[in-house]
């Protein structure tokens, strides 16, 4: 079950860790001219949301942030748009029927033409994928129409309102808190050494607890021959085996 967090706490815990918790909010030396009372210090909230985002996302970011989206490729079309929120890509699948779903390889650069001058788009064929900024081309150059299924880490959201939600986990938001508030600390010119201590027992609980809640990654052995030229390699199971 998540364990969310608005932004208004987090702000709140923020100025709590700084020792700076005006009674009014007007005259809180973090300020942004000409807009809200609260805009500047909202700004450091989300800077440091991307930095916990990014330590959960490398110690498990297909457990916690795994979205999926299906992408219907059509004959003729190699480019499509994954997703606005497109941040990092967990996996690529082909749904050809129920029970026939293939797992698609990412292409690298060195094999990048192998791929888009063969000419035998089918189920179960040599065929990959490569990521281009918020888009995926599938090679070779897809002659029928079936359904890809791709799974994505999402960007981190930006926190807008007051009462806008992120899941801390739980009470992770705290290394948020301890964050924003060294760098209360270092606008208002004051030291922060003791928050440094504290922030790095959090992100060390963090990390650790990470990776235990983390699923077991998978061993994938890469099948695909060197020597592949465009002809199909038999058995071809999609240029990996996961065990």
């Amino acid at each position: 079950m998540a364990r969310t967090v608005t932004l208004g706490k987090l702000r709140g815990l923020a100025r709590l860790y700084a020792d700076q918790r005006p009674a009014d909010e007007t005259k809180a030396f973090v300020n942004a001219a000409g807009t809200t009372t609260t805009a500047g210090l909202n700004d450091l909230v989300n800077l440091a949301l991307c930095e916990l985002y990014d330590t959960l996302v490398k110690a498990g970011g297909a457990d916690y942030y795994r979205t999926t989206v299906p992408i219907n490729i059509v004959a003729g079309t190699s480019a499509y748009g994954i997703a606005s929120d497109f941040y990092q890509l967990l996996d690529v699948r082909l749904e050809w029927a129920t029970n026939d779903v293939e797992p698609v390889q990412s292409i690298k650069d060195r094999d990048y033409f192998k791929f888009l001058n063969a000419n035998n788009w089918g189920s179960w064929g040599p065929k990959g994928y490569r990521v281009v900024q918020t888009n995926i081309e599938f090679l070779p150059k897809p002659t029928s129409a079936v359904t890809a299924r791709i799974a994505y880490v999402p960007a981190c959201p930006v926190l807008v309102n007051d009462s806008d939600t992120f899941d801390g986990i739980n009470g992770w938001e705290k290394l948020v808190a301890l964050k924003v508030a060294m760098e209360l600390r270092a606008i208002e010119q004051t030291g922060f050494s003791d928050l440094q201590g504290l922030y790095e027992m959090e992100k060390s609980r963090i990390e650790g607890m990470a990776g235990d809640r983390a699923a077991e990654p998978d061993s994938v052995t890469d099948v695909i021959p060197e020597a592949f030229t465009g002809a199909a390699a038999w058995p071809y199971v999609g240029g990996r085996v996961t065990v």
